[in-house]
């Protein structure tokens, strides 16, 4: 209940708040609707779920994503990225709350910390006092009780297990028109734990904690490798490397969270499906072999409809490196490469 009750008077503050900072940049729309047409540009499904400015899950999106053109423009002028820092690590606690994860007084005093901070930040010294009480009364009640748990009200039927805020009956989905997308988006680095907690995944804390880190990576970066959202759950939890076994622990993860692999083993979130998504984007932080083959037979169809090519397959795979600014193909290139004309002709 105590971190519902943070939660949403974050939520209060945050809509007025971002309406406000975007207002110059929204040509009259209300700040909602741009962050609906960026998903449409990205490929996302947009009708598994209303878009509303009071969902905390949208508004956060809002401070941590790229907005188009605008970039991230609550970070302007400001080399920490501090809002949106609070805001990825809000996402993570956010997304966990509505999994009906279970809080122990660490995690909700974590969240209320963060929410403090985020509230200061913006200005919203009233509601941050308020959240400071709470925090006292947390406090105090771990003064008598060594284990409070502060997880979610079991009354509190709106956060179904697995399912979203403001979710809307499922509705087909309309293929994306065949494009470029001029950036891709990284998701943004946190440090929620421990070393020591990775090391304890037969822990359900842990266990919740990658999953949520799971499913927030791939539904900033999707479709996206594996082997990297392995690599970003380990740097969240302060690994630079990861040996075999936990890598193997991680990702024995995915299965527990609400993304699907495709038949090449990338990670796509439930929003998006590749039979229609029809986009590809920029190599960005990505190494090319981080590319799904899928995308990369998107980015075939944009070699061949653009110019209207039906070139042999290896004068493909020249045009496409070529695109990607690489020359060299290695042996696990050209591998890759297999895949990816193996996947635009079966189209």
């Amino acid at each position: 209940m105590t971190v519902s009750r943070v939660l949403d008077l974050v939520s209060k503050e945050l809509d007025p708040y971002i309406q406000e900072r975007l207002t110059p940049y929204l040509g009259g729309l209300h700040w909602i609707n741009i962050l609906q047409q960026l998903d449409n540009a990205r490929g996302k499904n947009t009708t598994l779920w209303v878009y509303k400015s009071s969902d905390l899950s949208m508004q956060l999106r809002v401070l941590t994503e790229r907005l188009g053109n605008l970039g991230y423009p609550f970070d302007s002028q400001d080399r920490n990225r501090t809002c949106s820092s609070y805001g990825s690590v809000l996402r993570l606690i956010r997304n966990r709350w509505a999994h009906n994860d279970e809080f122990q007084a660490f995690d909700a005093l974590q969240a209320i910390e963060i929410s403090y901070a985020l509230l200061i930040h913006i200005g919203a010294n009233e509601t941050a006092s308020a959240v400071s009480d709470i925090r006292t009364d947390l406090l105090d009640s771990m003064g008598k009780n060594e284990n409070p748990s502060a997880g979610p009200d079991e009354s509190d039927t709106r956060r179904a297990k697995g399912e979203r805020s403001g979710t809307s009956e499922t509705k087909p989905e309309n293929p994306s028109s065949l494009g470029y997308v001029n950036d891709c988006e990284e998701w943004q680095q946190v440090i929620i734990g421990e070393q020591s907690e990775l090391d304890s995944m037969r822990s359900v804390r842990t266990r919740e904690m990658v999953r949520s880190l799971i499913e927030d990576i791939v539904d900033v970066e999707g479709p996206v490798s594996p082997a990297r959202v392995a690599r970003l759950v380990g740097q969240a939890f302060g690994f630079s490397r990861l040996s075999k076994t936990r890598i193997a622990q991680i990702t024995r993860q995915y299965q527990n969270a609400e993304v699907t692999q495709d038949q090449n083993g990338f990670l796509w979130p439930r929003s998006m499906t590749p039979e229609n998504w029809r986009i590809f984007r920029t190599l960005g932080h990505r190494d090319f072999l981080e590319i799904s083959p899928h995308e990369l037979a998107n980015a075939l169809d944009f070699l061949c409809n653009s110019e209207n090519k039906r070139d042999s397959p290896d004068k493909l795979r020249k045009e496409l490196l070529k695109l990607y600014g690489r020359k060299r193909e290695t042996s696990e290139i050209r591998k890759h490469l297999d895949s990816v004309i193996a996947s635009h002709q079966s189209r």
